[in-house]
């Protein structure tokens, strides 16, 4: 089996407040393959963001630090370089695409300079020909008009086209690896297709790894190979997709599946989820599920459960399983 592009291994990241740390990423490990796409799911505060926010280096020095782990990327790790080090590294070798385009982008620019600042800085190139590059990578993501569009500010474009913008600047430096960070989120549903489709397209034409990151299971089955289902800062199952929609064996996971609208159920209510995500600087004792989940057991009250290989190379976090 080759080595993996990108291994990380019992990250821990913290945010500091003024009572006792939060810690955001709980001793989290992952293996990304050249070519391939793996998708991180879980609901909001779940800490996938923070986990990409880790790999890039992103973590605001003032509010939080990774304080534990390591991030291993064609054997260097990450989080022993220094700021000039991770800053060749950033945009030019692993790149990402942030969430809300129309706040990642400066309104005050316009789509074509950003664009542009980010190939002079990587790319060595002067003003001209950055500004060409720029308008190949608008047209290689699919903007209309891309010698005009590249006037534009982020107000004049769709939401569809900010995300291609944003996009554009993500690929404009050919990574090694892309994290898509919910990158369909806002768009309707014929856009979303489309970004999909992009990323699909541009991965098999540039040879890139992908993590995506979401909430949206059916964007999972459009595009990745395997799946990290994280809950509470931890992950709790890891499998292939094709076995994490057929046999889910976290709760969690096949709650995340029954609330989904199923064709053929006609009006059958949906079943939710009870309660929220609980808040990391109050996680209960044991699973941090276990308020949530309709298969609690005593011991889920007091012990948290090991990680465990249930299924030829499906791992879940679970006290069910430990008896099998």
């Amino acid at each position: 089996m080759t080595s993996p592009l990108l291994c990380i291994d019992n990250l821990t990241t913290r945010f500091f407040t003024k009572n006792t740390p939060i810690t955001a990423v709980d001793r989290v490990s992952l293996s990304l393959f050249e070519q391939e796409t793996l998708a991180i799911v879980g609901e909001s505060g779940s800490g996938k963001s923070v986990t990409a926010l880790s790999i890039m280096g992103l973590i605001p020095e003032t509010q939080g630090a990774v304080t534990n782990g390591s991030i291993y990327f064609k054997g260097n790790d990450l989080t022993k370089l220094n700021k000039r080090e991770m800053t060749k590294i950033r945009g030019n070798e692993i790149s990402m695409i942030f969430q809300e385009p129309m706040t990642s982008l400066n309104p005050v620019l316009t789509a074509g300079f950003q664009l542009m600042e980010v190939i002079q800085k990587h790319r060595d190139m002067d003003k001209q020909q950055a500004l060409k590059e720029a308008v190949y990578m608008l047209s290689l993501v699919g903007i209309p008009e891309p010698e005009s569009r590249v006037n534009a500010y982020p107000h004049q474009l769709s939401g569809g086209m900010r995300q291609r913008v944003m996009i554009a600047m993500a690929l404009s430096c050919h990574p090694d690896i892309m994290i898509a960070d919910e990158p369909t989120t806002a768009l309707d549903v014929t856009i979303q297709a489309q970004i999909l489709h992009l990323i699909n397209r541009l991965k098999r034409e540039i040879g890139m790894s992908v993590i995506l990151i979401t909430h949206d299971l059916g964007v999972v089955a459009q595009t990745a190979q395997t799946v990290l289902v994280m809950y509470a800062g931890k992950i709790v199952e890891k499998a292939s997709v094709s076995q994490l929609f057929t046999h889910p064996l976290h709760p969690y996971t096949q709650g995340l599946f029954d609330s989904l609208p199923k064709i053929g159920s006609g009006t059958k209510r949906l079943i939710p989820i009870p309660g929220i995500v609980p808040s990391l600087d109050n996680l209960p004792k044991g699973c941090a599920f276990q308020e949530r989940c309709p298969k609690v057991k005593e011991i889920c009250k007091n012990q948290m459960p090991p990680w465990k290989e249930v299924l030829t190379d499906h791992f879940s976090r679970c006290w069910l399983y430990e008896s099998e």
